[in-house]
């Protein structure tokens, strides 16, 4: 039994620009289904968007590992009590 084929040529223009608004394709198969009433998988939708070619912005690092980073690397600072050039 054939898989069912899913439209997803209609929605070419919204995927493209939802991408280029650093969406996940998780996020855009939600948008989806909520907006257009799309039944398949999120895995279809990544087939497309590799067939189309269109480009998937890496993921972004989330603000709370960026702050934790940062204090972790204060504290190295502060425990081995390095001057402003042994930091650099």
């Amino acid at each position: 039994m054939p898989r069912p084929h899913h439209q997803l040529d209609n929605h070419r223009n919204y995927i493209e620009q939802t991408l280029l608004n650093y969406k996940s394709i998780k996020s855009i198969h939600q948008d989806l289904y909520q907006n257009f009433g799309y039944t398949g998988i999120a895995l279809t939708i990544h087939r497309r968007i590799n067939f189309w070619r269109f480009a998937i912005s890496a993921k972004q690092t989330r603000i709370s590992d960026i702050k934790e980073l940062y204090d972790r690397i204060y504290k190295l600072i502060f425990q081995y009590n390095l001057t402003d050039t042994e930091m650099l």
